[in-house]
């Protein structure tokens, strides 16, 4: 069941975002040549780690 669109939402500009996400590639280079980067030895610092373990808390606490 499809949520209904809030009044407030301009037609347009929903169907711009369905026009760009539908342009996006489905596979992301910088992801991959990151984890061919890690695959090769590298090991992140501990503070890149909890960097992005917090990121990640934070955005799925804003969802």
């Amino acid at each position: 069941m499809m949520a209904a669109r809030p009044s407030n939402v301009d037609g347009t500009l929903v169907s711009r975002a369905v026009e760009v996400a539908l342009a996006a590639p489905e596979i992301r280079s910088d992801r991959i040549a990151q984890a061919a980067y890690v695959a090769e030895g590298y090991l992140p610092n501990a503070e890149s780690v909890a960097t992005k373990l917090l990121g990640r808390v934070i955005s799925d606490r804003i969802r």
